[in-house]
């Protein structure tokens, strides 16, 4: 077997613990989804979302804070923090204007809602990593930034992404967006 093949089986299987717990938790991850989906953030407002998602990492255990831009930046720290992070990130705004309401109902199975998928299930499966990963103590080796941006819709212009970039160099980045897990 390639030796990429071997390391990708050996992580697969060192993070069952956390792969099993984000299973257990689908019921309250799917809750989240829905709290911050029905709090308004229509590109350019998108604070008082930012400050429940802070919190929420806060209550985690995790510093963070709100930047300039607005962006949302928590950091869980890896076994060599001084090296590059790894960057986490969900866009906070909604397509949505302020007036529009966005209660979320179930339907059957479906649950719908404005912007519960893009970007409710990115930030809230965001929120669902930081909390397995201090949950089960996962041990990484590099630090793991959080983002929750701003801006990224319409003519956001990637506002509270290309703030982030501008100054942070992690060694990769995930972006969550959109319904997919």
């Amino acid at each position: 077997m390639p030796r990429a093949s071997v390391v990708t089986a050996e992580t697969f299987r060192e993070l069952s613990r956390e792969r099993q717990r984000l299973a257990d938790w689908d019921a309250e991850i799917l809750r989240t989804q829905i709290a911050v989906s029905q709090i308004p953030a229509p590109t350019g407002e998108e604070r008082d979302r930012a400050e429940w998602v802070a919190g929420r990492f806060r209550a985690l255990g995790l510093r963070a804070a709100i930047d300039r831009e607005g962006n949302v930046v928590a950091r869980a720290e890896g076994a060599y923090s001084r090296g590059q992070p790894v960057a986490v990130c969900a866009h906070l705004d909604t397509v949505f204007p302020r007036d529009t309401d966005v209660a979320v109902a179930r339907d059957g199975n479906r649950v719908v809602g404005p912007g519960i998928c893009d970007n409710g299930r990115g930030l809230a499966a965001m929120l669902a990593v930081a909390a397995v990963m201090q949950h089960c103590g996962t041990s990484v080796a590099s630090a793991v930034e959080f983002v929750a941006t701003t801006g990224e819709e319409g003519a956001g212009d990637l506002r509270g992404a290309r703030h982030y970039f501008a100054s942070a160099t992690p060694a990769a980045a995930l972006i969550l967006d959109g319904a997919g897990d």
